[in-house]
Parts: structure tokens; sequence; C-alpha cells
């Protein structure tokens, strides 16, 4: 863990606080599916190509990520799963 100057610990970042995220499944489409897989390519090592449109590989993706937490694997990215999202793409320095 990162230390500061004063040799306290840096907490880990969090996600933004409020953040809201549409509830995405297979077949949607539109700018929030390409923040989804931009994301995970960025925070959970994915490799989707950025189209906006939540097909078979950005279902997988998520279904990876869901059952890689232990969250229920349905590939819907709910409030759970964004929140996961948001969190490794913090991690990773992904915005």
């Amino acid at each position: 863990m990162p230390v500061s100057p004063g040799g306290t610990p840096k907490p880990k970042p969090l996600p933004p606080a409020g953040v809201h995220h549409p509830v995405l499944a297979l077949h949607s489409v539109g700018p929030a599916v390409l923040e989804l897989q931009r994301k995970l390519n960025g925070g959970a090592g994915q490799h989707l190509v950025l189209d906006g449109r939540f097909g078979p590989a950005t279902l997988a993706s998520v279904k990876n990520l869901q059952s890689f937490f232990h969250l229920q694997v349905d590939g819907v990215a709910g409030p759970k799963t964004w929140g996961l999202v948001d969190y490794v793409a913090a991690l990773h320095g992904v915005r």
C-alpha cells in the first residue's frame, strides 16, 4: 500500500459516490455500454472492441467479473456490477 510523506498508509481509491449508471444487458447499446467496455478493458484486463454494443463478448466479460467477485452471475450490469467495474477501473487509473 502506498505511504504518504508522513508515513501513514494511503487508503485505496473508491468509486465516485453517487454515480448513477443505467442497468445494461445483452443487446443494450449506447454510450453507457461504451463506458462499461472501456472500464472493463482498462480495469479488468479485458480486450473488448469499443463499439457501444453489449454483445456476446461484453456479456462474457461481465459474467467473468461477476464470477471473480462472487456476485450473482447473470451478465447484467446493475448497481453492484457497476460498483465493481468503477472500483477496478479506479484502481487502474481508468476514468
